[in-house]
């Protein structure tokens, strides 16, 4: 076949995110690398970018890449399937450690369509991967390629190193279940040498899944029996690459769905804060006496902000029973403050549905600020009452009282002498699923941004974006 020029090969159709996978496009870049390997290098560079992108916006050409070196795999030179096992296998290693399963299912069996002949790259490649990680599981899972070779030299190589890893699982250096796929390869390749050992092994973690494993393994051998089902790299290129990308197109979907209600639920956010702000430079919230103005910003912003947050209540669907829930429970629970803010919350209150049904938010305020009046005692007396607290309230309390502070991220400051009335602390998880917050004495800092390709400040070691950059926790 002619070689057709990288530049007309139909590199938008892998960049396409139609409804379909471009099966035309990918066999005719298989077929364009069997002609010329020096494609290699630009398919691999296409990979690498959108595994990089992943996240931040719709791609498959990580997909794409795995499938077209698997079409290509049966007519590749020895060299040319080399370099790619180890760009695959380099890249398997990677999507384990990012705990991407869907990366893993395509780069096994990509890995695997190249035959036995990788077996050497998979078999350095063990020594490399971790044992925490699922790339680990899926190397292993890799040396099954043996059984499809008659190469002695091949399959002593690989009988080998299984049998030094179900040793190491005997001395405890590795786990049983570390050991499982070693197991099963013995098992297929019929090494009969490995019975006592797997028979001792056998003895070990009784009624646990590795435990079943080894048994299924020893009981392969013992009949001369293959044990396992077809691996994935023996299914058709198109029946592992369709069922991948199908669950990676659904994950976009949901993913832009928790998009749009993240957007819904900060817009309201924003909205609520822009309502404070307004109402405590109202004539209305002027009218108060000037301790409880200064605390007007900070009790309007928590009122709205908890009724939106906790119940998806806008400030035109205020009513008693989400004014209850917010001032006598959410607020005394969350709070962190003197007796005098919380002297403040009713008249602030008061105040602040007033303004809301002169700005034409709220009908009926005074029907509701009667209602709130009753509660003014209450409000206080369950504020103050450390047995209705959620615990980081408690946490950040104690930290008080201890003469430092929490502050966002965790850290500890000592207070300085604006601290003297209120608490300074920013927002920190607790148990309920919401924050403890306190009356700021200044304007908090913005939470530091996240990229996706950065590092997770959760300390998980993984990039953010495969981490708690994944669906429903997303960077600011």
């Amino acid at each position: 076949m002619e070689n057709k020029p990288t530049t007309e090969l139909p590199w938008d159709a892998l960049k396409a995110v139609e409804d379909k996978i471009p099966w035309a496009a990918l066999e005719q870049f298989a077929d364009a690398l069997v002609a010329d390997s020096s494609l290699l290098r630009p398919l691999e560079d296409l990979y690498s970018e959108a595994w990089e992108a992943e996240g931040e916006t719709e791609r498959y050409e990580d997909l794409y890449v795995p499938a077209i070196f698997a079409l290509a795999a049966p007519r590749l030179s020895d060299g040319v399937r080399r370099e790619v096992a180890v760009f695959l296998i380099d890249q398997l290693i990677e999507a384990g450690h990012e705990g991407d399963e869907g990366g893993l299912d395509v780069l096994t069996a990509a890995v695997g369509s190249l035959g036995p002949e990788v077996l050497p790259c998979v078999l350095e490649a063990t020594q490399k991967a971790r044992r925490t990680e699922q790339a680990w599981a899926c190397l292993w899972q890799l040396t099954e390629l043996a059984v499809q070779t008659e190469d002695a030299e091949l399959r002593a190589m690989t009988a080998n190193a299984c049998m030094d890893l179900l040793r190491r699982a005997e001395v405890g250096t590795v786990t049983l279940e570390d050991a499982e796929g070693a197991a099963w390869t013995l098992a297929d390749l019929h090494c009969v040498e490995a019975v006592p050992l797997l028979q001792r092994l056998s003895k070990r973690g009784r009624k646990q899944p590795s435990h079943i494993q080894i048994m299924g393994a020893l009981e392969t051998l013992n009949s001369g029996r293959q044990g396992r089902p077809r691996q994935v790299w023996e299914e058709p290129v198109k029946e592992w690459l369709e069922s991948n990308w199908r669950e990676v197109k659904e994950s976009y979907v949901e993913e832009e769905t928790d998009s749009d209600e993240e957007s819904i639920h900060d817009a309201g956010l924003k909205r609520t804060e822009a309502l404070a702000r307004r109402f405590a430079e109202s004539d209305v919230a002027k009218a108060l006496p000037p301790d409880a103005l200064g605390d007007a910003e900070f009790i309007a912003d928590e009122v709205l902000k908890l009724a939106w947050s906790y119940g998806q209540v806008r400030p035109e669907d205020l009513d008693e029973d989400v004014l209850r829930e917010v001032l006598l429970t959410l607020i005394p629970r969350k709070v962190i403050g003197g007796q005098s803010l919380f002297q403040n919350v009713v008249p602030v209150t008061r105040a602040l549905l007033s303004w809301l049904q002169s700005e034409g938010i709220l009908e009926n305020a005074a029907r509701l600020s009667r209602a709130v009046s009753a509660w003014d005692r209450l409000v206080v007396q369950k504020a103050m009452d450390p047995s209705g607290w959620d615990r980081s309230k408690r946490l950040l309390v104690q930290a008080q009282r201890e003469g430092v502070e929490l502050r966002g991220g965790g850290g500890l400051r000592q207070p300085d002498a604006r601290d003297n009335r209120r608490s300074q602390g920013q927002q920190a998880p607790d148990e309920s699923g919401g924050p403890a917050v306190s009356r700021p004495a200044a304007p908090p800092d913005k939470a530091a941004k996240v990229g996706r390709n950065a590092p997770c400040p959760c300390g998980s070691g993984k990039k953010y974006k495969h981490c708690c950059g994944r669906s429903g926790a997303k960077s600011s």
